[in-house]
Parts: C-alpha cells; sequence; structure tokens
C-alpha cells in the first residue's frame, strides 16, 4: 500500500513539476513593449485628442494626448496584433502591429475618417402631464432637424 501512495504522490509531483515549468517558460515568452502612434483627422490633419486605442482581444490601450499622440505600455508575448482607433463621430481605424525584437513599436500616423451616422442614440424625456417651459425644473431647448442636418 505504501509503495501505491509512493508511486502515486511521485507522479503527481512530475504532473505538478512540468505545468510549473510551463508556467514559467509561458511567462517568460512575454516582453514589454512600448506601442507608439498618432491619431488626426483624415481631412485636415488635426490630431485627434483623447482618440482612444487599444490592443484588441486585450485590456490594454491609451487616450491620445492633446497632440494626438499616445504610447501604449504592454506586456505581450511577441507577434502580430491589432491596434483599434476610436474617436467619437469618426470611423474606427485597425492598424496591424508587429511585436517582434524591438522593444518600441511606431505604427506612423493614423487618419481617421468622420462617420457622421455613428452617433445612433437620441435620449428624449418629457413629462407625463402638460406643463409650461418654465415651470419645468430642467433646461428646455428645441433643436430642428434644419440645425441637425447642417451640422
Amino acid at each position: 500500500m505504501r509503495k501505491l501512495l509512493g508511486n502515486h504522490f511521485a507522479g503527481l509531483c512530475v504532473a505538478l513539476g512540468f505545468f510549473l515549468v510551463q508556467t514559467l517558460f509561458a511567462q517568460e515568452e512575454k516582453k514589454a513593449f512600448t506601442i507608439t502612434g498618432t491619431v488626426v483627422d483624415a481631412k485636415t490633419s488635426e490630431p485627434l485628442v483623447g482618440a482612444n486605442v487599444s490592443i484588441r482581444g486585450t485590456t490594454i490601450g491609451a487616450a491620445s494626448d492633446k497632440d494626438g499622440k499616445y504610447a501604449i505600455l504592454a506586456n505581450l508575448a511577441p507577434g502580430a496584433y491589432r491596434a483599434v482607433h476610436m474617436y467619437v463621430g469618426y470611423k474606427r481605424t485597425v492598424v496591424e502591429v508587429q511585436l517582434g525584437t524591438e522593444t518600441i513599436v511606431d505604427v506612423g500616423t493614423v487618419n481617421l475618417d468622420e462617420d457622421l451616422l455613428q452617433i445612433q442614440e437620441v435620449v428624449i424625456t418629457g413629462t407625463g402631464t402638460a406643463t409650461d417651459k418654465e415651470r419645468l425644473g430642467n433646461a428646455v431647448s428645441t433643436v430642428s432637424g434644419t440645425s441637425i442636418s447642417e451640422s
């Protein structure tokens, strides 16, 4: 019985050791990368302040600064990734990023095209009974369809 338990314990130790070695190798494969770039308006070449840039399939990302520049600090395994560039009112743009031997990777300037149809939601609130504008506890404004189409 003791011999049977000893063999089982030895097998468990070998399996656990193999798992730990695999985990250590998996962690060693990751490297610290800095992914940089600039986000601009495609028509005007003006920088887009606060554009969101993220690495697809991860929770890693950054926002562009006043010059449209961003830097993403990422601990990833070398390989091909996709950097998703987003800004309200603009079409999403995806850029292929190859992470390899260089730790600083510049994707260059990314031009975002306007997408006026991207705004899909309008919230309208109202009262249950007819009330004068002056008696409401919130601000009320009227926007005509012409004003919206002109903007």
